[in-house]
């Protein structure tokens, strides 16, 4: 049983990268649950608040970290089976503008079959793939522990602002009856009112309780990504990145120690391109991290024999960026199995 977590900032292209993986994987044989880190977090009127009265749902205080974490540990014990009182409310949200239907049939068939030309034991693997915008990191130090191969999308603040504010909105949990308004209190004690939650959906069980709970929706409000989503994203990762600047190099000493693999995110409009010059298909962390020091002998990575696998099969067209993070991925997951 191996976890897949797929982790970067809001808007990097997490959930749908884990479903096109989660479909290839299941496409070639590969038992694969997929868990949203979306369905753990709180209820809305449990979450924290930032100085300023916000609502903080973009911080490790905003889930149920002990939930998420027994969770994974019954999917592992069951042999990739969901506990069956988890129903996810992320997969009410609305599909991703990109899907499998983005990436090309030649590439998708090529992906399938070199998933069942790897030295992998397929009829003994089980695949749990884990989505979410904070699984590595002290303050999840417990989730992490969970994760076997670490798979991390970078993706720039002007991306990730754009794409996150044309957004509009995100299922919740709400523990308020149908139709209530939320009011909390601000830091000076006065009562203030969120925006109403309009009810998309009956009582749902969750896999942290028993109690049934409504369903709401929250829309970020005006300057929320700003005071929240993205200082929280740097304050999270910053150990990933020299200097701490998450939209610079990465820390190779940092992503190394904790066997992470990252690339570009692949929102951004560009070919998807490695970080710091790392081609796509590269990974950049633990001993089969990209070295071009490399002794001419040593066995080619997964992620090169992939890329020398297309070029022998003159597929060099330009798949699109979905394509090209899948690609990587699945070197990277293969490669990981394999050892």
């Amino acid at each position: 049983m191996i976890v897949v977590g797929v982790s970067g900032p809001s808007s990097s292209g997490k959930t749908t990268l884990s479903r096109a993986l989660r479909d290839l994987f299941e496409s070639a044989g590969v038992p694969t649950v997929l868990v949203h880190e979306d369905d753990f977090y709180l209820d809305e009127q449990s979450l924290p608040f930032t100085p300023s009265g916000q609502r903080d749902w973009d911080s490790a205080s905003s889930l149920n970290l002990p939930s998420l974490v027994d969770t994974l540990q019954y999917i592992r014990s069951h042999d990739g089976v969901l506990p069956p009182e988890l129903h996810s409310i992320e997969d009410q949200q609305n599909a991703s503008a990109l899907s499998m239907l983005d990436v090309p049939s030649s590439v998708k068939k090529f992906l399938r079959h070199r998933i069942l030309e790897s030295s992998v034991p397929l009829s003994h693997t089980r695949l749990a793939i884990l989505d979410g915008f904070l699984l590595y990191g002290e303050p999840v130090a417990a989730i992490a522990a969970e994760v076997d191969v670490k798979l991390f999308l970078r993706t720039d603040y002007t991306t990730v602002k754009t794409r996150r504010e044309k957004r509009g909105g995100y299922v919740t949990r709400l523990s308020a009856a149908a139709g209530e308004d939320v009011r909390h209190a601000d830091t000076q004690g006065h009562e203030q009112l969120d925006a109403r939650r309009d009810i998309v959906g009956d009582g749902t069980t969750m896999s942290n309780g028993n109690t049934a709970v409504s369903t709401g929706y929250w829309v970020d409000p005006p300057g929320y990504f700003d005071e929240v989503v993205w200082p929280n994203y740097i304050r999270d990762h910053a150990f990933l990145f020299k200097n701490g600047n998450v939209e610079g190099n990465l820390d190779h000493d940092g992503v190394e120690r904790d066997a992470i693999h990252a690339m570009e995110g692949f929102y951004d409009g560009s070919s998807a391109r490695g970080c710091e010059g790392y081609d796509v298909g590269d990974t950049i962390a633990g001993s089969r991290g990209h070295d071009s020091s490399r002794d001419g002998d040593e066995a080619p990575s997964a992620a090169e024999k992939l890329g020398e696998s297309r070029n022998a099969q003159n597929e060099e067209e330009d798949d699109g960026p979905l394509a090209k993070t899948l690609r990587w991925a699945v070197a990277v997951i293969l490669e990981q199995l394999s050892s």
